[in-house]
Protein backbone atom coordinates (compact mmCIF):
# COMPACT_ATOMS: atom_id res chain seq x y z
CA UNK A 1 0.00 0.00 0.00
CA UNK A 2 1.28 3.23 -1.08
CA UNK A 3 1.48 5.64 2.16
CA UNK A 4 3.90 8.49 0.85
CA UNK A 5 0.53 10.57 -0.60
CA UNK A 6 1.88 10.79 -3.97
CA UNK A 7 -0.04 10.28 -7.21
CA UNK A 8 1.96 7.58 -8.77
CA UNK A 9 4.16 6.65 -5.70
CA UNK A 10 7.11 7.80 -7.92
CA UNK A 11 10.18 8.56 -6.28
CA UNK A 12 11.31 11.99 -9.02
CA UNK A 13 12.51 14.85 -6.84
CA UNK A 14 9.90 17.18 -9.56
CA UNK A 15 7.22 14.69 -9.75
CA UNK A 16 4.38 13.82 -11.73
CA UNK A 17 3.23 17.56 -11.34
CA UNK A 18 6.00 19.39 -12.20
CA UNK A 19 5.62 22.43 -14.63
CA UNK A 20 2.28 22.87 -13.02
CA UNK A 21 0.46 25.80 -11.54
CA UNK A 22 -2.28 24.34 -9.20
CA UNK A 23 -4.84 27.16 -7.52
CA UNK A 24 -6.86 26.28 -4.36
CA UNK A 25 -9.26 28.94 -3.12
CA UNK A 26 -10.11 27.59 0.14
CA UNK A 27 -6.33 26.13 0.79
CA UNK A 28 -5.42 27.21 4.28
CA UNK A 29 -6.98 24.65 5.64
CA UNK A 30 -9.79 21.23 5.94
CA UNK A 31 -9.62 19.63 2.53
CA UNK A 32 -8.29 22.64 0.57
CA UNK A 33 -5.43 22.55 3.04
CA UNK A 34 -4.67 18.65 2.99
CA UNK A 35 -5.40 18.85 -1.11
CA UNK A 36 -2.70 21.75 -1.45
CA UNK A 37 -0.01 19.42 0.12
CA UNK A 38 -0.95 16.62 -1.85
CA UNK A 39 -0.15 18.44 -4.86
CA UNK A 40 2.63 20.10 -3.09
CA UNK A 41 3.88 17.06 -2.63
CA UNK A 42 4.09 16.11 -6.45
CA UNK A 43 5.96 18.80 -7.48
CA UNK A 44 3.01 21.35 -8.76
CA UNK A 45 3.49 25.10 -7.95
CA UNK A 46 0.68 25.58 -5.37
CA UNK A 47 -0.96 29.04 -4.78
CA UNK A 48 -3.49 29.23 -2.28
CA UNK A 49 -6.47 31.66 -1.39
CA UNK A 50 -7.71 32.36 1.65
CA UNK A 51 -9.29 35.69 3.35
CA UNK A 52 -6.86 35.37 6.60
CA UNK A 53 -3.01 36.79 4.85
CA UNK A 54 -1.39 35.37 8.05
CA UNK A 55 -2.96 32.06 7.96
CA UNK A 56 -2.18 31.91 4.29
CA UNK A 57 1.78 32.98 5.69
CA UNK A 58 1.50 29.97 8.22
CA UNK A 59 0.28 28.00 5.44
CA UNK A 60 3.31 28.44 3.39
CA UNK A 61 5.63 28.82 5.64
CA UNK A 62 5.10 25.76 8.23
CA UNK A 63 2.83 23.18 5.65
CA UNK A 64 3.50 23.37 2.33
CA UNK A 65 7.53 24.57 2.11
CA UNK A 66 8.32 21.45 4.36
CA UNK A 67 7.21 18.73 2.05
CA UNK A 68 7.89 20.20 -1.32
CA UNK A 69 10.77 20.00 -4.16
CA UNK A 70 10.53 23.58 -4.74
CA UNK A 71 11.61 26.33 -2.95
CA UNK A 72 9.50 28.12 -0.62
CA UNK A 73 9.09 30.84 -2.34
CA UNK A 74 7.66 28.75 -5.49
CA UNK A 75 4.63 28.35 -3.50
CA UNK A 76 2.19 31.49 -3.12
CA UNK A 77 -0.77 33.16 -1.73
CA UNK A 78 -2.79 35.57 -1.69
CA UNK A 79 -5.64 37.16 0.34
CA UNK A 80 -8.78 36.82 -1.41
CA UNK A 81 -12.64 36.90 -0.34
CA UNK A 82 -14.38 34.52 -3.38
CA UNK A 83 -17.87 35.95 -2.34
CA UNK A 84 -16.91 39.11 -3.78
CA UNK A 85 -16.37 39.33 -7.14
CA UNK A 86 -13.98 41.77 -8.02
CA UNK A 87 -12.02 40.40 -5.33
CA UNK A 88 -11.83 37.13 -7.65
CA UNK A 89 -11.17 39.27 -10.76
CA UNK A 90 -8.18 41.13 -9.11
CA UNK A 91 -6.31 38.01 -7.70
CA UNK A 92 -6.44 35.78 -10.88
CA UNK A 93 -5.02 38.56 -12.88
CA UNK A 94 -2.39 38.76 -10.39
CA UNK A 95 -2.02 35.30 -10.15
CA UNK A 96 -2.29 34.36 -14.49
CA UNK A 97 0.98 36.89 -13.91
CA UNK A 98 2.84 34.17 -12.59
CA UNK A 99 1.74 31.39 -14.55
CA UNK A 100 -1.19 29.83 -16.37
CA UNK A 101 -3.60 27.62 -13.81
CA UNK A 102 -3.19 24.07 -15.36
CA UNK A 103 -5.63 22.79 -12.01
CA UNK A 104 -8.00 24.40 -9.90
CA UNK A 105 -9.13 22.85 -6.98
CA UNK A 106 -12.43 24.94 -5.73
CA UNK A 107 -12.47 24.29 -2.09
CA UNK A 108 -13.31 27.55 -0.02
CA UNK A 109 -16.40 27.59 1.47
CA UNK A 110 -18.17 28.50 5.08
CA UNK A 111 -21.21 27.02 6.96
CA UNK A 112 -23.40 28.87 8.92
CA UNK A 113 -25.36 26.10 11.01
CA UNK A 114 -29.05 27.10 12.15
CA UNK A 115 -32.21 26.39 11.50
CA UNK A 116 -34.19 28.36 8.49
CA UNK A 117 -36.30 30.21 10.40
CA UNK A 118 -33.57 31.70 12.40
CA UNK A 119 -30.69 32.07 9.54
CA UNK A 120 -30.55 36.26 8.88
CA UNK A 121 -30.47 37.60 5.34
CA UNK A 122 -26.75 37.83 5.83
CA UNK A 123 -25.80 34.96 6.85
CA UNK A 124 -27.76 33.32 3.87
CA UNK A 125 -26.27 35.71 1.29
CA UNK A 126 -22.64 34.54 2.96
CA UNK A 127 -23.04 31.36 2.20
CA UNK A 128 -24.51 31.65 -0.94
CA UNK A 129 -21.96 33.83 -2.63
CA UNK A 130 -19.35 32.38 -0.78
CA UNK A 131 -20.02 28.54 -1.58
CA UNK A 132 -22.42 29.09 -5.11
CA UNK A 133 -21.04 32.31 -6.40
CA UNK A 134 -17.73 32.61 -5.16
CA UNK A 135 -17.60 29.04 -7.35
CA UNK A 136 -18.93 30.12 -10.46
CA UNK A 137 -17.04 33.36 -10.54
CA UNK A 138 -13.70 31.28 -9.92
CA UNK A 139 -14.52 28.87 -12.58
CA UNK A 140 -15.17 31.05 -15.19
CA UNK A 141 -12.26 33.36 -13.95
CA UNK A 142 -9.77 30.43 -14.83
CA UNK A 143 -11.91 28.48 -17.29
CA UNK A 144 -11.16 31.45 -19.82
CA UNK A 145 -7.29 30.71 -20.01
CA UNK A 146 -7.65 26.62 -19.97
CA UNK A 147 -10.38 26.99 -22.79
CA UNK A 148 -7.49 29.32 -24.80
CA UNK A 149 -4.86 26.83 -24.01
CA UNK A 150 -7.11 23.78 -24.34
CA UNK A 151 -5.62 22.25 -21.24
CA UNK A 152 -6.35 22.10 -17.83
CA UNK A 153 -8.27 20.44 -15.22
CA UNK A 154 -11.47 22.51 -12.30
CA UNK A 155 -12.40 20.09 -9.36
CA UNK A 156 -15.08 21.79 -7.20
CA UNK A 157 -15.42 20.26 -3.63
CA UNK A 158 -19.19 19.79 -2.82
CA UNK A 159 -20.62 18.19 0.36
CA UNK A 160 -22.09 14.90 0.95
CA UNK A 161 -25.51 16.92 2.58
CA UNK A 162 -25.49 18.35 -1.44
CA UNK A 163 -27.45 15.23 -1.80
CA UNK A 164 -29.04 14.31 1.57
CA UNK A 165 -28.88 17.39 4.10
CA UNK A 166 -28.61 17.48 7.73
CA UNK A 167 -30.97 19.70 9.90
CA UNK A 168 -29.75 22.71 10.91
CA UNK A 169 -27.84 23.02 7.56
CA UNK A 170 -30.40 24.01 4.84
CA UNK A 171 -28.86 26.91 3.43
CA UNK A 172 -25.05 25.70 3.24
CA UNK A 173 -27.05 21.98 1.83
CA UNK A 174 -28.71 24.00 -0.85
CA UNK A 175 -25.40 26.10 -1.99
CA UNK A 176 -23.61 22.75 -2.20
CA UNK A 177 -26.27 20.68 -4.18
CA UNK A 178 -26.07 23.68 -6.44
CA UNK A 179 -22.31 22.71 -7.50
CA UNK A 180 -23.44 18.79 -7.84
Amino acid sequence: MNTDMSIDGDDDDTGPLANTLTLIPGGTRGIGLSTAKLFALNGSRVVILGRDQDRINRVLETELAPISSLPSEGHMGFKCDVSRQDDIEHTIKEVSKIAPVDHLVMSAGISRDSLLMAHSLQDMEEVINTNLMGTIWVNKAIAKGMMRRKKGAIINISSVVGVQGNIGQTIYSASKAAII
